[in-house]
């Protein structure tokens, strides 16, 4: 009987290990279409669940009715593969170029394309499990949360083997065929004997294993193929998937171009953009000595360095070692004059400004703009105040952002002021040279009244010669006709406020830029939801509040709506840690498989207390001692935001937090939420012992969908991530009522 029930765990637990590596591989794979956007983690999330929800509600039943079932491993296999060959060659589809922004309309449509075959297959395979075992002398509520347990758990082994080994020996086409073999080997002969179900598909699994395993060998040959024929012009040199996203180096024609997340981060040779954020700053401090580059390409910044005799010392910040070493195999030609100091350090830039204490006369940020969290993190009133700490009196900081030559909209306008009202409010010179590049000077020292003159004289004392940002140039950049016009321009749109870790403005004044360019339609969308957000949120508790009014007399659907409602809610919770764990150490990519592992791990501690409890009746005070304990995990989190400075500026307490409270936090959220998946369900089937075995799993699925897709499209790009959080505490305690 052990034998036997050892064997019937083996299938949820494979289902959970392919469940959440198929999803995480596919995240990553959107995550570099979709440039990074953070946000793009809930879009895919809330359309992944929907397929779940549908595959546990409706198509297994469907399935069932036309004695079908026994297709679902069949068609595993196949679905699968064409789904990520699908998102591989999404942009090709589209036709973009490498580097080019999909809106967020094309977004949307992307994750349901891509993302619903394979979710309803994983949703319709758990009711399947539960109907296998519906055999056993097992109460089917005590069946269902075992298999969520079970499943959990190998989720989270998924989770465990992602993080700390196969992404750093697999691409990600390995990684699905692996994923694959788990689940088709967690299907054992002995398994397979029993149910009658599952002895259609054993040869064809057997075969299935076979290809699988040529797959896994010779993945990086058919994936080199696959990407020389969709990106061209350019001709792919390497890639590599590293913690921190995914890299390709690529050539086209005599330049290089290194993308990023699908982002472009530089390309060289590129004289223009060395002169451009190199030499103003340069030349208008009086003696630069110490300089901190935050990325970009050193290797051009170089031989404008080399002719100031004042400079010591470069220190060179990036957090991906790919990126350092391709600079040092770029420098490794160049000969430096005696005396100059160049230092590599391999760092989060937050990480480096929080923990250091070296202070440098120049600090020049070379990062793309604030499309992402991660990268709103480097424009924030919280890292110009690191900036600040860094450098030396009369040190300047120095950053660039793309603009537009002569005219401003509105959006474009108010992005630009939102930085600088963020600046001006840490340093007290803050000057911007006006262009299709809006290059920000700032200092304590007022370097910026005769630009023009210093820049020239300083040119011709160390016999500089540059080929595009020559002095007649900088002249037609900074006529006062120019100047006054963007002055004005400017002063047509203001802003309140600052951008903050945790308000998102600088993120989403960008957003609403690009979303302009690309598609109008949702630009008028955010506009209405920003302008009568308040009254959205008191229709949507009213709304609540009258169902469950309605629901009052029927115990059954309250069941299925509080617990839709406390899914939904975890997974908002889920949604907001991940995005403020991102803000505080800017490693989501690479540490995404673990918070989703301990979310999982604490999902099946929480339904394993409760099948332990083996309670003879559900009472409402039970379920009222979870959601408190929810309410606890979410008021956790606000401790985080009004205390973020005294975290960033104390090593020790921003070690602790990264290794110790904000994983314990997600474990509790997992925790709690599988607690009252139990309970309900428990409740549940005590009075309806005929129900389908996917109701409980699919309306805690469907109250997910609806709060992930709300939290990243809705919540957080309306409110923030402080607003989101009060809104989801209010939400917890009128469930608690």
């Amino acid at each position: 009987m052990n034998k036997e029930k050892s064997f019937i765990h083996l299938p949820p637990f494979g289902l959970g290990f392919v469940s959440l590596g198929i999803q995480i591989v596919f995240i990553r794979l959107l995550l570099e279409i979709f440039q990074g956007n953070e946000l793009s983690v809930g879009l895919v999330l809330s359309v992944w669940l929907i397929g779940s929800a549908l595959g546990a509600a409706v198509f297994q039943p469907l399935l069932k009715k036309l004695d079908l079932s026994s297709a679902l491993p069949v068609i595993l296999f196949p679905i699968l593969l064409t789904d990520y060959f699908l998102i591989k060659i999404t942009p090709h589809l589209f036709g973009l170029l490498p580097g080019a922004q999909l809106n967020l309309e094309s977004m949307v449509w992307v994750s349901l394309g891509t993302i619903i075959p394979a979710a309803l297959l994983m949703g319709a395979l758990f009711p399947c499990l539960v109907e296998l075992q519906s055999a056993s002398k097992i109460s089917k509520s005590k069946n269902i949360t075992e298999i969520y347990q079970w499943e959990s758990m190998g989720a989270f082994a998924a989770g465990l083997l992602l993080n700390f080994i196969l992404f750093s020996v697999l691409n990600s086409f390995q990684i699905v065929i692996l994923c694959l073999m788990v689940f088709y080997l967690f299907l054992p002969g002995n398994l397979i004997g029993q149910f009658t179900i599952l002895k259609k598909v054993n040869r064809l699994r057997i075969i299935y294993l076979f290809f699988c395993i040529i797959l896994l060998l010779s993945g990086p040959v058919l994936v080199n193929y696959f990407h020389a024929h969709i990106y061209k012009p350019y001709l792919i040199l390497s890639e590599k998937d590293t913690p921190y996203g995914n890299l390709k180096v690529t050539r086209l024609e005599k330049q290089l171009v290194l993308f990023s997340q699908g982002k472009v981060l530089y390309s060289t040779p590129d004289p223009f953009s060395a002169e451009s954020r190199t030499l103003l700053p340069l030349l208008l401090h009086p003696a630069p000595r110490h300089i901190l580059i935050l990325g970009g390409n050193l290797v051009g910044y170089l031989p404008y360095l080399e002719h100031i005799p004042s400079v010591t010392q470069i220190v060179y910040v990036e957090i991906d070692p790919t990126l350092v070493e391709f600079q040092r195999k770029l420098i490794d030609s160049t000969e430096f004059r005696t005396g100059l100091k160049l230092e590599f350090v391999v760092s989060d830039i937050r990480k480096f400004l929080t923990l250091g204490t070296e202070k440098y006369d120049l600090i020049c940020l070379n990062q793309p703009e604030a499309s992402t969290l991660n990268l709103n993190r480097l424009y924030s009133q919280t890292f110009v105040r690191l900036v600040k700490q860094r450098l030396k009196t009369g040190g300047i900081y120095f950053f660039t952002i793309r603009s537009s030559e002569n005219y401003l909209n509105a959006d474009l306008a108010q992005y630009i002021n939102i930085l600088k009202n963020t600046v001006e409010s840490v340093f007290t010179s803050v000057f911007i040279v006006p262009g299709d590049e809006n290059h920000f000077l700032a200092s304590d020292t007022n370097y910026f009244t005769d630009i023009l003159s210093r820049y020239s004289e300083k040119l011709k004392t160390y016999h500089l010669r540059p080929t595009y940002f020559v002095p007649a140039y900088l002249n037609f950049r900074l006529s006062g006709e120019r100047v006054r016009s963007f002055a004005e321009q400017l002063s047509r749109q203001p802003v309140t406020g600052l951008n903050t870790d945790f308000n998102l403005k600088a993120y989403l004044y960008h957003f609403r830029v690009w979303n302009r360019v690309y598609g109008l339609r949702t630009k008028h969308v955010f506009n209405f939801l920003n302008k009568y957000k308040f009254w959205l949120i008191i229709g949507s508790l009213l709304l609540l509040f009258i169902t469950k009014i309605v629901l009052w007399r029927r115990s059954t659907m309250r069941l299925l709506m509080r617990l839709s409602i406390i899914g939904g809610i975890s997974v908002a919770l889920e949604i907001i840690f991940m995005l403020e764990y991102q803000v505080l150490f800017g490693t989501l990519y690479s540490r995404i498989a673990i918070i989703f592992s301990l979310y999982m791990i604490g999902l099946a501690s929480g339904t394993a207390i409760i099948n332990k409890l083996n309670l003879k009746k559900v009472k409402d005070s039970y379920f009222r001692i979870v959601t408190i304990g929810l309410i606890f995990c979410a008021i956790l989190f606000i401790p985080l935001i009004i205390f973020e400075w005294q975290i960033i500026s104390n090593s020790v307490l921003y070690q602790t937090m990264q290794w110790i409270i904000l994983p314990l936090i997600i474990f509790l959220i997992g925790l709690f939420t599988g607690n009252y998946f139990s309970l309900i369900t428990a409740a549940f089937y005590a009075g309806n012992k005929i129900s389908a075995a996917g109701l409980t799993y699919g309306a805690d699925l469907a109250g997910a969908v609806i709060f992930s897709f709300l939290s990243s499209l809705v919540l957080i790009p309306i409110f923030g991530v402080t607003g989101s959080l009060f809104f989801v505490i209010v939400l917890l305690i009128f469930v608690m009522l």
